[in-house]
This record gives C-alpha cells, sequence and structure tokens, in this order.
C-alpha cells in the first residue's frame, strides 16, 4: 500500500518561507549582536550571512554561564528578565538554584510569544501524526518538564498562561503522568480506563510499562495504542527500534528534541525522517569546524531558532547526525527532514 500523510491540512504553504526567513534573519542577527555572548564571538566580523558565522555548541553556553555569576543565561539574555514566561534547564527542570543541578549552569528562558510559536509548531506536527479533535493521548513528564507544563497541558482546566495550549487548540485531551520508571503501573492503569490514541513517553519509561505487563503476559499492544511516540534527543538506531518493537507489538514513532532550541521535529508517517519546521527554523548540516555541508552530506544537526528573540540562539551545533533532504517525502510531505 503506498504511504501518504495521516493529515495532508497540516502541512504549510511554502511559497513565502524564503523571503520571510531571510528578513526574521537580518532581525535576529541585529539582535543577537547586542549580546554579551555573541558580541564577543562575533567581534570583527562584518558577514551577515549566517554560514560565515561561527557555530556554538552546549560546552560555549557553559563556558559562558561561568563569566558572569550573576547572568543565568550564558549572555544570551537580549531582554530584561521580567519580560520572561518561564525559565528552565536543558534538562526540562524548572528554575533551581544552581548547586543542585550538577554540569548544567546555564538557564533557557521563553518569552510568552516564543511559546505561541513553539504550540503552532507542535499542534502543526501531532496533526501530522493523525491526532485529532476528542482524541485522548497520554504525555509523560518529569517535574515542571515545559513539553507538557508550558506547552501541551493546560493547569486545572484552563490554560496556565495568556495562550491556548495544545491541547486547547487541537481540541482534544491530553494525560499527563510522571515519565519516572515506578509510575509505569499509573501509566498502565490510565490506559486501561481511557483507551489513548498515543502516548509520548521516553524508553525508559516504556520499557518499565513492557516490563510490568509482562508479569501478567502482556504487551504493550494490549494497550490499545495506535502507536507510541518516543520523545529522543538523537534518533533510535533502526536495529534498536525494531527490537522494541518486536518486544512491545506496537509501531514506534520518534520526535526530535532540542531543548536550547526550542526544537521539535517529528518522524514523516513512513518514517523517513524528521519533518523540519523551515518557516521557523534555519536547519543547516555542518561539519566539526561548523562549515555547511551540502545537502546529503553527513554532518551535525545545527540549528538557529528565527522566533527566539529574548536569548537568541545562532548556529547551534548540536551532537546529532545526519544529513539533510529537501526532496519530497514518499508519504508527501514536502517540508525538508
Amino acid at each position: 500500500m503506498e504511504a501518504r500523510l495521516w493529515n495532508p491540512a497540516a502541512q504549510i504553504d511554502r511559497r513565502h518561507i524564503e523571503p520571510e526567513a531571510d528578513i526574521e534573519l537580518r532581525s535576529l542577527l541585529a539582535i543577537a549582536s547586542s549580546t554579551p555572548l555573541y558580541k564577543k564571538l562575533w567581534q570583527g566580523l562584518t558577514t551577515d550571512r549566517l554560514e560565515d558565522l561561527p557555530v556554538i555548541r552546549q560546552a560555549d553556553l557553559l563556558k559562558g554561564a561561568h563569566v558572569d555569576e550573576t547572568d543565568l543565561y550564558a549572555g544570551r539574555r537580549a531582554i530584561p528578565e521580567r519580560s520572561f514566561l518561564y525559565i528552565f534547564t536543558p534538562l526540562g527542570f524548572t528554575l533551581t538554584p544552581l548547586s543542585t543541578i550538577e554540569g548544567m549552569e546555564y538557564y533557557v528562558p521563553i518569552t510568552e510569544q516564543e511559546r505561541q510559536q513553539v504550540i503552532s509548531l507542535l499542534c502543526r506536527q501531532w496533526s501530522l501524526l493523525g491526532i485529532k479533535r476528542e482524541d485522548v493521548v497520554q504525555t509523560l513528564s518529569w517535574g515542571n518538564d515545559p513539553f507538557v507544563m508550558c506547552y501541551i497541558t493546560s493547569a486545572a482546566g484552563s490554560s496556565s498562561y495568556l495562550a491556548p495550549s495544545v491541547e486547547e487548540v487541537l481540541g482534544i485531551t491530553a494525560l499527563r503522568l510522571e515519565i519516572v520508571p515506578f509510575e509505569a503501573p499509573r501509566t498502565i492503569a490510565t490506559a486501561t480506563l481511557f483507551k489513548p490514541k498515543t502516548i509520548f513517553a521516553n524508553r525508559e519509561h516504556m520499557t518499565a510499562v513492557q516490563a510490568k505487563l509482562k508479569e501478567n503476559n502482556q504487551t504493550i499492544r494490549d494497550l490499545g495504542y495506535d502507536f507510541v511516540v518516543l520523545r529522543e534527543s538523537e534518533p533510535l538506531p533502526s536495529q534498536t527500534r525494531a527490537e522494541l518493537e518486536q518486544e512491545w507489538g506496537v509501531t514506534i514513532y520518534q520526535t526530535l528534541q532540542v531543548w536550547e532550541a526550542f526544537f521539535f521535529a517529528q518522524e514523516t508517517a513512513d518514517r523517513n525522517g524528521f519533518v523540519i519546521a523551515d518557516d521557523m527554523f534555519s536547519v543547516e548540516i555542518t561539519n566539526q569546524a561548523g562549515q555547511r555541508l551540502p545537502d546529503g552530506e553527513q554532518g551535525y544537526l545545527t540549528v538557529t531558532p528565527r522566533f527566539v528573540r529574548g536569548a537568541p540562539l545562532v548556529r547551534y551545533q548540536t551532537e546529532i547526525q545526519g544529513y539533510l533532504d529537501r526532496s519530497p517525502s514518499p508519504c508527501g510531505t514536502r517540508e525538508p527532514r
């Protein structure tokens, strides 16, 4: 059977992306150049071409946080701190004293406008998965995980912040549960009661769910999910996915996430790559030296969220390796992946 998009209506009009992206990028670079981090990093540079600017890595952000101990944002803050809506670490926890977060000594702030952009992105990606009005989904979080608290669910039946959540926009019911493995029995009980279409979780939690079900000679398939979505910081090896699908008895899709950049990329319907929202992000594949590579060449995923102005992040080189393909996907997706 020919693969196709689950919801073609979720695709965007691509006619104006490039000119609008150029305007957004120039504005972003102007804002970033006024921050302490980029003022130092770009010192002496006269170019305004994105590919000619140096990449920045997590190590640079950690180093930047040590320059001024009163600056929790690694020198990236471009607006007053009071203007931020929410502040978290790359691990997802809410603002906590530095001494309690080993190895994570900088924070990621978000404004209300930026939050709305991420909600729009996630609504589009969940629609591509076929999630629609009145569906029930489980979504696993930890503490004040922004994926859930800030974007997905509503607090006490109404929006936590100024704009609707993904749950409200799509008209779905999102069941928030703790992602820690020992909460597996609660996940099973909730799935049995509410019959969710899918669950957004991590591998460790779903492995614990499978182990608990196995005690009763069951698998994750017996919970009735149409599919399972794993939130990953790097793509699963194909063999690992195949082994998990065999054990769990259910199809696995992935959401690729880079917290620092508010970057989420949903796997295509035919699992032929991750959909890149190039109307919001400038995405490159770069080598170790930070040089942009041609489409199709293997390198490091490098992300610039053009909508992030409160604490700009320009050419953030991740440890995720892959290549960029701009041809239409066999499933019908026109976005690059």
